[in-house]
């Protein structure tokens, strides 16, 4: 398990790169921020919004995203939950990014 907790050094992206995790500890850690059978609504447009189980945003975000940057979210998803913030807002705001990313 990670310990985010740690001291970390200022090279963030060489400390996501040295994290190992498998696929499975990884989806396990997301699942902890939105649960499987979550359904999310995000406007991607006046007139398009599209909706994602908390499996679909979970596969969307591990298909689009590298590594590291899987690795870089979880730790500030632990950050936003550590001082009792919504995590599910901020993964909205991150998966529209996706989307409007993957679309134009």
């Amino acid at each position: 398990m990670i310990l985010f907790d740690q001291e970390i050094s200022d090279d963030f992206p060489s400390f996501y790169s040295k994290v190992r995790l498998s696929d499975n500890q990884i989806k396990s850690l997301l699942q902890k921020y939105l649960e499987f059978d979550t359904v999310i609504s995000i406007k991607v447009t006046i007139e398009e919004t599209i909706r994602l189980t908390g499996m679909e945003a979970i596969t969307l975000i591990m298909c689009q995203l590298k590594r590291n940057k899987v690795i870089e979210l979880i730790h500030h998803l632990y950050l936003i939950d550590k001082r009792n913030s919504d995590t599910i807002e901020y993964l909205k705001f991150i998966i529209l990014g996706i989307i409007l990313n993957h679309k134009y």
